[in-house]
């Protein structure tokens, strides 16, 4: 097996915690991360400037663990190490 190596489209620290969970929204216009501290942020792709920032109310303290997006990107699923999932308009 070969390695194959590539180059990164872009890069930038999303958050002083750390990323914990990442998705490309399903046109690639938007990327939603995650971080330790059950913070959620939504990224243009393009330009890499935050949209918004979406704090879960259950398990706070909780980090992120799984983050997708419906098929038609409207909406983003969240859930986090201590069980809890919200569901937020993306």
């Amino acid at each position: 097996m070969t390695q194959s190596r590539g180059t990164a489209l872009a890069g930038w620290v999303p958050s002083a915690l750390g990323v914990m969970a990442v998705a490309l929204g399903p046109d690639g216009r938007i990327i939603a991360t995650g971080d330790s501290n059950s913070s959620t942020y939504l990224w243009i792709a393009a330009t890499g400037s935050l949209m918004r920032t979406l704090y879960s109310q259950e398990g706070r303290s909780a980090g992120v663990q799984a983050l997708a997006f419906s098929p038609d990107g409207r909406t983003l699923a969240v859930g986090n190490t201590k069980g809890f999932a919200d569901l937020w308009h993306a």
